[in-house]
């Protein structure tokens, strides 16, 4: 999980620094939370500017780009990357009871999981050039990641036998 937030640092922020991190646990609510910061191009001019696997000729704000980089199978990188990464970073932590943020540009997606019900909440703010993923994690309840990958198709030309985790 943590791998993935900074691989998405060096493969999509395009930014001139490397970005930051802050991790911090609170042990009397069991939880800890993980920060990644960058200072780089942001969701919506990575998607713009790569290849993305999903049309972007419709997405017309900030919000939208976000809400697209968390859905399955989108990536800014089609040609070297599946495009798991921020879905599985949301469902990963949602399915937790944690909540993720993810913000870039003018907006703010803060996730949670509420009676077993994603529900995802947006925010406009002052505009952010590169992107924040935040994370809060229940540490009293397991990271179902095992789980998840079940109920994930598998890329597209893998087999069950080509696939790193147990299914």
């Amino acid at each position: 999980m943590i791998a993935e937030m900074i691989e998405n640092v060096h493969r999509h922020a395009a930014a001139p620094v490397d970005g930051f991190a802050v991790a911090q646990v609170y042990p009397q609510r069991l939880k800890m939370g993980i920060t990644m910061v960058d200072a780089g191009v942001g969701v919506r001019r990575s998607f713009e500017m790569g290849e993305p696997s999903i049309p972007i000729a419709s997405i017309q704000n900030d919000e939208d780009f976000l809400r697209a980089a968390i859905r399955l199978h989108a990536t800014s990188k089609s040609s070297a990357h599946a495009g798991y990464g921020l879905y599985l970073l949301s469902e990963l932590i949602s399915r937790n009871g944690g909540t993720f943020l993810l913000a870039s540009g003018h907006a703010t997606l803060i996730g949670y999981r509420r009676a077993g019900k994603l529900f995802v909440e947006s925010f406009q703010n002052r505009e952010w050039q590169g992107t924040i993923v935040s994370i809060i994690i229940d540490l009293t309840k397991e990271l179902p990641l095992n789980q998840i990958y079940k109920e994930m198709p598998l890329p597209e030309g893998w087999t069950n036998e080509d696939f790193l985790f147990e299914r």
